[in-house]
């Protein structure tokens, strides 16, 4: 182990957005991932570059889609889509085995109660 192991090194925008984050040995040499925002808004859109050396590709120019609420419903690096309720809580998220997002993998599926407290938690292959 080295003793740049667990840097970190974080820039953000004028408006207080990460713009770019570097983690591990090469978190100081700008080795990472620039960020990449919808405009107008704090959602983001990819990040251009790996985080870590074993990192999914999230350099798709949508890789991360939201609705209308702000909810991520997409996230193309993790081939996964997630639904949410009239509560905006997550209710299902589907794991996919294809880039297409048309084989399903696993679903995840969330039960809550009136509370919104989560009571269960069901996962199929």
């Amino acid at each position: 182990m080295t003793d740049n192991e667990f840097d970190e090194r974080a820039d953000y925008s004028a408006d207080g957005a990460i713009s770019f984050l570097g983690r591990a040995a090469n978190a100081q040499s700008g080795v990472g991932g620039a960020y990449v925002y919808y405009p107008n808004s704090h959602r983001l859109r990819s990040i251009a570059g790996n985080i870590q050396p074993s990192g999914k590709d999230r350099s798709d120019p949508n890789n991360y889609v939201y609705d209308d609420n702000g909810n991520m419903i997409m996230d193309k690096a993790l081939k996964q889509r997630i639904n949410y309720d009239y509560r905006n809580m997550p209710v299902k998220i589907t794991q996919y085995s294809d880039n297409l997002m048309t084989t399903v993998q696993r679903t995840i599926e969330f039960i809550y109660d009136a509370d919104g407290k989560r009571v269960k938690k069901m996962t199929t292959k």
